[in-house]
C-alpha cells in the first residue's frame, strides 16, 4: 500500500474538512429533513412546495428529482428550489413538468 504514488492534486492532508456538497446531490433522507423556508418576497407568499422531475427545463434550478417552491402565474411560472436558485418557465412548460409521473 506504501508504494501507491497518488498525485499531489489528490492528497487531503489529515484532519482536512471535507467539501461540502450542494443541496442537489443530498440523498433523498437528508434532503426531506432540510429546512424548506419560503423564498422572501411578496410573489412567493403564494407559492406551493412541490417535488417535481426537471430534465433541462430550468437550467439554473438543475435536472433530476427536486423540491421547488412553484409560483403560477397567467403566462409565467416561477420555481425556486430550497438553495436559492429561481428560474421562471412557460406555463405551456410548466404543465408538462406537473403531469409527469416521479
Amino acid at each position: 500500500m506504501d508504494d501507491l504514488l497518488i498525485p499531489a492534486f489528490l492528497q487531503r492532508p489529515r484532519g482536512a474538512q471535507p467539501i461540502q456538497l450542494k443541496l442537489a446531490n443530498l440523498g433523498r433522507k437528508r434532503w426531506s429533513k432540510l429546512k424548506t423556508a419560503r423564498p422572501e418576497g411578496e410573489t412567493w407568499a403564494t407559492a406551493e412546495l412541490r417535488d417535481v422531475f426537471l430534465f433541462d427545463e430550468a437550467a439554473p434550478i438543475g435536472s433530476g428529482r427536486r423540491l421547488v417552491w412553484v409560483r403560477e402565474g397567467r403566462r409565467w411560472c416561477k420555481l425556486c428550489s430550497l438553495d436559492g436558485s429561481k428560474a421562471k418557465i412557460r406555463m405551456a412548460d410548466w404543465a408538462i413538468i406537473a403531469r409527469r409521473k416521479l
